[in-house]
């Protein structure tokens, strides 16, 4: 049985045994949506797990973890703890944790806080690594690693390395490279940078 409607708030949990299509999400706890799941704003103050594909139209805010089976689109996605999902196609993405895809993060800006990880490709107009934190391959407008965080590989219009970063693989950029005292890195400015996987 599945859920449409307008508004849907709830103080605890919500479990949806089919898909979900509202306009606005007020959950406190967490909500489990066992097919696909479609909201222009969604607030979650704990998990937000949907087992198909998921869309939201303006603002996903979750507190903890946020878990897709499929892909999901949004405009702004924060998420406190995690994000998983197939995909991930939006405007802005900030994660304080992990963010772990299985074909990538494509979105206009990509923030990881401190320590976090992130597996799977990144591409954004906008990235910003945390402290501490890594990252597998890069595709970006224009890179911030802070420090002593950690790339695979990073193709890049601008990149802004600060003290302590590593870049195990290759980085190439077009524009500028600005590096503070770094260790481990291979370096090469190019015309072109490689078409991104998603």
């Amino acid at each position: 049985m599945g859920i449409k409607g307008t508004h849907v708030s709830v103080g605890g949990v919500l479990n949806v045994d089919g898909s979900m299509e509202v306009d606005e999400v007020r959950v406190g706890g967490t909500v489990e949506v066992k097919g696909f799941f479609k909201a222009k704003k969604v607030s979650v103050g704990g998990r937000l797990k949907v087992d198909e594909n998921a869309s939201v139209e303006d603002r996903l805010e979750v507190g903890g973890v946020v878990k897709i089976g499929g892909e999901l689109k949004a405009g702004m996605v924060e998420a406190g703890g995690a994000l998983e999902a197939d995909a991930c196609f939006a405007d802005g993405v900030k994660v304080g944790g992990k963010v772990e895809t299985r074909r990538g993060c494509r979105s206009k800006t990509f923030e990881i806080g401190r320590k976090g990880r992130v597996i799977g490709p990144v591409v954004a107009e906008y990235v910003k690594i945390g402290r501490d934190a890594s990252v597998e391959d890069v595709y970006a407008g224009r890179l911030e690693l802070l420090e002593n965080s950690s790339a695979r590989n990073v193709y890049a219009r601008e990149a802004y390395l600060k003290h302590g970063c590593r870049v195990s693989g290759e980085l190439l950029y077009v524009e500028k490279l600005e590096l503070e005292r770094l260790t481990q890195i291979n370096s090469r400015k190019v015309e072109k940078l490689p078409e991104p996987p998603v």
